[in-house]
């Protein structure tokens, strides 16, 4: 029946929230020794089916990797003590991404590039690996401009820790 017609009847009313998608991260400590293992934490809301994008970027280093998220909407990803090792004393950056609500990292590696679907679908938008690649604060910097593009749906959060050598 119409709202207008509802005299008389029989109804019940229903309140719905609508939740945008979001992800929080953080990582296990701030400065962790070569050698030792770091996790990064969260909770990506939304349930995304490819998970999260974990970006780490620091001084000749960097990686991406998809992490899972858990049911409740958690995440875990580990930097091993394999990996930690052979990694520079200094300031890293992680980003984690979302893809949102189209389910699609709009922005991902290709290579030795970044790309994104804006301008144009897998544009290459810097470089992240070899000769004249961005790094460390510059290549994340970089990759939350390209995430805050308004025709990229994905978001993110951003979080930085130390490597320092190990005693």
């Amino acid at each position: 029946r119409p709202k207008a017609d509802l005299a008389g009847a029989q109804y019940a009313t229903v309140s719905v929230i609508i939740r945008k998608p979001f992800v929080t991260a953080q990582a296990s400590q701030s400065t962790v020794a070569q050698g030792d293992k770091i996790f990064i934490r969260g909770v990506a809301e939304g349930k995304p089916s490819p998970g999260v994008k974990i970006w780490v970027m620091g001084k000749n280093y960097a990686t991406d990797n998809s992490e899972s998220v858990n049911d409740d909407g958690t995440f875990e990803y580990e930097i091993s003590g394999a990996i930690t090792s052979g990694m520079t004393s200094g300031q890293y950056f992680v980003v984690v991404q979302h893809p949102m609500y189209n389910d699609l990292f709009d922005i991902e590696r290709r290579g030795d590039f970044v790309a994104g679907t804006y301008p144009v679908r897998w544009s290459n938008l810097f470089k992240l690996f070899g000769a004249g690649s961005l790094q460390g604060s510059d290549a994340a910097n970089a990759l939350t401009v390209e995430l805050d593009n308004a025709a990229i749906d994905d978001t993110y959060t951003k979080l930085q820790f130390l490597v320092q050598v190990a005693e």
